[in-house]
């Protein structure tokens, strides 16, 4: 019961750890190449939202079976607890998140391969309530030993590359790279500035007069949001405002 979520009957994100520590120690043994395959839903929210909860938790186990059967592994407890030759495992780390570990991989294309077939294996409508719903995922894929050497590390990198593939689209995968980890620590210090700025009253408003051609008269203003760091200088708007809208600010930006 620890180890197994209760939902979709996967191993949870504590025997997945244990599992990939467990991989870890073979592949370094054994210089060998793994993946992991980091995939969140696309809208699940969505879902949950106008259909309910018992919808949202229905979804989530027929996407754990199209995703198995797209998988070699299907004794999972066996896998882990004898064969000393790693196998594919597949877990939910929780909510609309799920994890694959592909072990001893020939090449780093392997995980494109099988990433291209989870979403394949998610294209066809789900049928809830007499409703069909097209479900799509974001994949974030990481490679051992490239991008990490420890659990958190990838885990971590493949996370930051799943959402790299929602920015550019959603419903695709990308691998990740070191500029994605810049840019996501980039993007954690705008956050953590611009919620001081929402405090220190950094934020100001700036009005763009509308003009009737024809009259030359002054018939509406354009409240522009403008952000004067203390430090930095200005920040133009693409940058912050795409940073509030992921991280919640944009209603009180807004207020």
């Amino acid at each position: 019961v620890a180890y197994h979520d209760s939902l979709t009957g996967l191993p949870n994100r504590a025997m997945f750890r244990e599992y990939l520590n467990r991989v870890i120690a073979h592949s370094k043994r054994n210089n060998e190449l793994f993946a992991l395959l980091f995939l969140d839903i696309d809208d699940f929210k969505r879902v949950n939202d106008s259909l309910g909860h018992q919808a949202g938790d229905m979804l989530l186990q027929e996407v754990t079976e199209r995703l198995s059967k797209c998988l070699r592994g299907t004794d999972y407890i066996a896998q882990v607890n004898g064969s000393d030759e790693p196998d594919e495992l597949l877990a939910r780390l929780g909510g609309d998140e799920f994890i694959v570990l592909l072990p001893d991989i020939v090449d780093a294309h392997s995980p494109g391969v099988l990433a291209n077939r989870l979403l394949k294996a998610l294209a066809t409508p789900i049928s809830i309530h007499g409703n069909e719903f097209f479900v799509g995922a974001s994949i974030g894929i990481t490679l051992y030993p490239m991008d990490g050497n420890e659990a958190d590390e990838l885990i971590k990198h493949a996370d930051i590359a799943m959402y790299h593939a929602k920015e550019q689209g959603k419903n695709d995968y990308q691998y990740f790279l070191d500029s994605m980890n810049e840019l996501a620590h980039e993007r954690m210090s705008i956050e953590n500035k611009l919620r001081k700025a929402l405090e220190n009253g950094e934020l100001s408003l700036y009005y763009q007069p509308q003009v009737d051609a024809v009259t030359n008269e002054i018939v509406g203003l354009e409240a522009l949001l403008r952000w004067h760091h203390p430090e930095d200088g200005v920040i133009p708007p693409d940058v912050f405002i795409p940073v509030a809208e992921q991280a919640g600010l944009i209603l009180p930006l807004g207020e």
